[in-house]
This record gives C-alpha cells, structure tokens and sequence, in this order.
C-alpha cells in the first residue's frame, strides 16, 4: 500500500501535489516536500501546486459556507461539535486575518471557521488576498521543511549507506516540524488571550 502510494506520488507529482493537501491538508505537503528533498522531484512541484490545492479547498469551504439554509447543517452530530468549538475560537478571536491563522494550526475547526467567514463576514475579495498570503507563508514553511528533511535523509542514504540514519532522520525531523507547530499554535493562543485582556 505504502509502496503504490509512493510511486503514484512519483509518477504523478502535479496531480498528488494539488490534490493531495485539498483532501488532506498540511501533512500531505509535508509528505510531498520530503520526497522533493530526496530528489524524486523538483522542488517547484510542491511550492506551487501544494499552495494551490491548500487555496482551492479553503476557497471551497468559503464559498460552501455562503450557500443559504446551510446552517440546517448544525443538527448533524459531528458537525454541532466542530461548529461549538468553531464558535468559541471566532467569539474570542480579534479579526478575520487571525481567524485564518489559526485554521492552520487548530484541527478540527478549519472548516466551520471558512463557512462562518463566507456566511457572515468576509468579501470574498477580501478572503482571496488575505487567505492566499497566509497559504502562501504556511505551504511555503512546511515544503521547505519537509525538503529539508528529504534532502538529509538522501544524503545520508548516499553517502553512509544507512537506511536505519536516514529513517531516524525523517522521524527526527517530523517530530521537530511537528513541536515548532505546536509552539506556534501555542503562542497564536497566547496572543488572541492578549488582545482580548
């Protein structure tokens, strides 16, 4: 499974890398870059159409959010937990801009939080100009992580022939992405607790 997966990231990095982190977000991108920095494929493949699958489900989620009646939709189980919690990060937030920061960092409340902007808040050329600056900065910081990590694990394949440094290597430097995500989500609540005394 691992194996297809890989090879049908390979074969097809354009059409995995757009579609890719539309379905799945953030780690799919992470994925990607580290077999950008192993030399599978050109880092510029990530860059551009990893932005671009992240821009085009956020924009769907916006829009989706503009449909009328749609909030008939909180009655669904799952869906009335993601919109509390949602609510809760939009009630306390200071502005839309960090409404859309935070989305990148907080699971589970992206989408409601893309809804609410495009039911009640944003235009939506204000949403494209804002969100395509904070997916830009956001996709960009990862694949360049993430080609970070592929590029050390590659060289420690070539040069050491060790497959056990280069595995250590990316699980070493997965959990590091994955602690400064976790400060940074850290300090985006310390802030919103500032602004709002």
């Amino acid at each position: 499974m691992i194996e297809e997966l890989i090879k049908a990231i390979i074969s097809h990095p354009i059409i995995l890398s757009l579609v890719g982190p539309f379905i799945w977000g953030g780690e799919t991108i992470l994925v990607i870059s580290i077999l950008a920095g192993q030399g599978l494929f050109k880092l510029w493949i990530p860059v551009l159409f990893c932005a671009l699958g992240m821009w085009l489900a956020d924009l769907m989620w916006f829009l989706i959010g503009r449909i009328k009646y749609l909030s008939k939709l909180k009655k669904i189980n799952f869906i009335h937990k993601g919109y509390i919690k949602a609510k809760e990060e939009i009630d306390r937030s200071p502005n839309d801009m960090f409404l859309l920061v935070l989305i990148k960092f907080a699971y589970g409340i992206g989408i409601p939080i893309l809804m609410y902007l495009g039911r009640k808040k944003m235009t939506l050329k204000e949403f494209i100009i804002k969100n395509s600056l904070i997916i830009f900065l956001w996709s960009t910081s990862i694949v360049i992580g993430g080609w970070i990590i592929g590029k050390s694990s590659a060289i420690a394949m070539d040069k050491f022939e060790n497959i056990y440094l280069a595995i250590g290597l990316i699980v070493t430097g997965v959990i590091i992405l994955h602690i400064i995500v976790r400060q940074i989500k850290k300090l985006v609540h310390k802030f919103e607790k500032k602004k709002n005394g």
